[in-house]
């Protein structure tokens, strides 16, 4: 399971651009200390972006950085060497529900096409093109287009992620007619305001079940210690002070079983000691 999902071909001129635009941007994320997988060139397949990214699958939970050749109703990847669908609009409710994606992408953003299709099936944001638009191979339109990124793993809002290559747009007008071109544009659909990828991502669902083990990692010097209980082969955790030590932990190590609530970030959300 991963945090990010990064997609980008290398084919032909223009994404050999957009793939050198991913160049570090799976060693800049794994810094701020997120998990990525990138996808590139003969990687960004259908097969493989299904893999990744298919909701019942549950391996990419955050966002999608899609960096390809798009149409209004498809974005592109890669197979034997030419371009292939990996996002259209049969499959993009099952491949991009309750995920944030960025594209840098032409025509995604279409009206009444794949990003609005998406964002009314269930995929939090979409931040794309609504026409045609350019890719250069130079630093300054890679750190132009990396500001959006950036901004997401920040944790900022998608409006706030937005402003931020609005911006990187804006100030690089001077450069060339590119930038304004993109940004004229650029636009970001969204199903809800305030989100940010910590926020509104991919919750995997929660569960319940008898614990098989019962442990204790007690922090001498603290005052907060945490309890792991092992439900089906699998360990869920709960931080807990020492007056629900007492009360809690206690009458679960002393009963003659003990059933246990779990959410879908592997925390214990109850636990129910049971002696009868």
């Amino acid at each position: 399971m991963v945090d990010f999902l990064i997609i980008r071909n290398k084919f032909d001129t223009a994404t050999e651009y957009t793939n050198w635009i991913g160049d570090g941007m799976k060693q800049y994320l794994e810094g701020k200390g997120y998990s990525v997988t990138d996808l590139s060139d003969a990687d960004a397949s259908p097969e493989k972006v299904e893999e990744w990214l298919k909701y019942g699958n549950m391996k990419t939970i955050k966002a999608v950085i899609a960096l390809d050749h798009g149409s209004p109703g498809v974005f592109w990847g890669e197979k034997n060497n030419a371009a292939a669908e990996v996002i259209n609009l049969a499959n993009a409710e099952e491949l991009t529900e309750k995920l944030q994606v960025y594209t840098l992408a032409c025509s995604t953003n279409a009206d009444n096409g794949l990003g609005q299709k998406a964002v009314e099936k269930g995929c939090f944001s979409w931040l794309g093109y609504k026409e045609p638009v350019y890719a250069a191979k130079s630093q300054s339109f890679k750190d132009c287009i990396w500001s959006y990124m950036k901004t997401m793993a920040e944790g900022k809002t998608m409006e706030e992620c937005e402003a931020a290559l609005k911006k990187a747009y804006q100030d690089r007008t001077s450069e060339s007619f590119i930038y304004q071109y993109n940004l004229d544009r650029m636009l970001l659909r969204k199903s809800q305001n305030n989100m940010t990828i910590n926020s509104h991502n991919r919750t995997p669902p929660g569960g319940a079940g008898y614990a098989t083990r019962l442990d204790l990692d007690y922090i001498f010097g603290s005052t907060v210690h945490c309890l792991w209980a092992v439900v089906g082969g699998t360990s869920y955790y709960k931080w807990m002070n020492d007056d629900e030590i007492k009360t809690i932990v206690k009458p679960a190590f002393q009963a003659r079983k003990v059933w246990i609530e779990y959410d879908g970030s592997g925390k214990i959300t109850r636990i129910r000691p049971i002696n009868d």
